[in-house]
């Protein structure tokens, strides 16, 4: 087997893309545009060493790739970039299970020296912890990136920082977020910052995940966040949420409120482009938001078309069922 192909997720006998392309609409003209999303299985200290965050099971899946393959990630990147070359992309995301700032410095800047020969690419997106953002690490990848965006992601998830860290178990303190979004600004670098819509708290209802959310985007708006991406509380194997929804003290969105989220959102925040992630991402959730039999693929298909344009208009139409209450 070729170790930068697809590999299997031992852990549920799927397999694992290590790059695919998604469909992710302009911010500004509405254009549908390729995104280039590359998984290199890397992983994240904090799991390693503390346990990780409740709802992400991303680090078993990498323990189990990286247990039975010798995975070279600069190999990675480029193998699987030949496989789209007759693709026009705009953006490349890079996803890790972790930091992108854990992967050694040599290893980003050979990846990122490559992509940056790739003319037709416009923005490149990485993950990062918090701490990892330090002026250095940020002047070290504009130096290589040169004309390119780059855009720098914070998994903060809501503004609530005792939800954060003992709901969530994230490790990340408002004063470490805020340090790393003053760094990114000082470097005129963007950031893009994730919302986990409905922790599991107990008894938390929809309405109330609902009005948690306005006030987390609120939150790091005022932080200097220049884009929001909406995490929708999938359930993953081996998680602690898992474990909770397995005995009925957690239940996925109704699909209604991500939907009425995004269009309450963009008419706040009209200057601030809202994105939506995937119920599905890697490899298949156990259970996603969702709504009845008369609306569910429906509406799915309304919220991937939102994905694909940005365009809010999309969400306003057909916005009622018997099951939209919440």
């Amino acid at each position: 087997m070729n170790r930068v192909e697809k590999k299997e997720d031992i852990l549920r006998g799927r397999e694992i893309e290590l790059s695919y392309i998604r469909k992710v609409g302009n911010y500004e003209s509405n254009e549908v545009e390729n995104e280039l999303v590359f998984f290199l299985p890397v992983g994240c200290f904090w799991a390693r060493t503390l346990g990780g965050c409740y709802h992400c099971g991303f680090q078993d899946v990498i323990n189990e790739i990286t247990r039975k393959y010798c995975c070279n990630l600069i190999e990675i990147v480029k193998v699987e970039y030949k496989k789209y070359l007759n693709i026009n992309i705009k953006r490349v995301f890079f996803y890790v299970g972790g930091s992108f700032f854990e992967i050694k410095d040599e290893v980003q800047d050979e990846i990122l020296s490559f992509i940056n020969t790739q003319t037709m690419i416009r923005d490149i997106y990485i993950e990062s912890r918090p701490e990892f953002i330090t002026k250095e690490n940020i002047q070290r990848l504009k130096f290589l990136l040169q004309a390119k965006n780059l855009i720098v992601a914070i998994g903060v998830e809501t503004y609530n920082e005792k939800v954060r860290n003992e709901v969530l178990s994230k490790g990340i303190s408002n004063n470490s977020f805020e340090l790393a979004m003053h760094i990114l600004q000082s470097e005129n670098i963007k950031a893009l910052v994730y919302i986990f819509i409905k922790p599991p708290i107990k008894n938390i209802t929809d309405k109330k995940a609902y009005d948690e959310t306005l006030k987390s985007m609120e939150f790091v708006i005022e932080k200097g966040a220049s884009y929001i991406e909406l995490k929708s509380g999938c359930i993953m194997y081996n998680t602690k949420v898992y474990e909770l929804y397995k005995v009925g003290r957690y239940t996925p969105l109704n699909i209604w409120t991500v939907n009425k989220l995004l269009i309450e959102a963009n008419e706040r925040y009209k200057n601030i482009p809202i994105r939506l992630g995937v119920f599905d991402e890697i490899f298949s959730s156990i259970d996603v938001p969702k709504g009845c039999i008369l609306c569910d693929e429906f509406l799915k298909e309304k919220l991937q078309l939102y994905r694909e344009t940005m365009d809010s208009e999309v969400l306003i139409k057909h916005t009622t069922c018997y099951c939209s209450i919440i």
